[in-house]
């Protein structure tokens, strides 16, 4: 899926992430997105939400808060 992963990132204008975990290809395409200059926007989680953890962490690095 790596591969599909870098075709998508290049292939995109902005990429919108719903959920992101730790050593995903999520995170490969997200790497990806930023290398090649492709805006990032990661949909933020609850505070107390533990699997929304790795998201919120990513916003303000990589990416910025998808606001709904």
């Amino acid at each position: 899926f790596l591969e599909r992963n870098r075709i998508v990132a290049k292939l995109c204008d902005e990429l919108m992430v719903v959920q992101v975990e730790d050593k995903s290809g999520t995170l490969s395409t997200i790497n990806r997105a930023v290398k090649y200059g492709v805006p990032v926007d990661i949909l933020p989680y609850r505070i107390t939400d533990e699997e929304g953890k790795f998201s919120n962490t990513l916003i303000g690095t990589v990416g910025k808060c998808l606001k709904i």
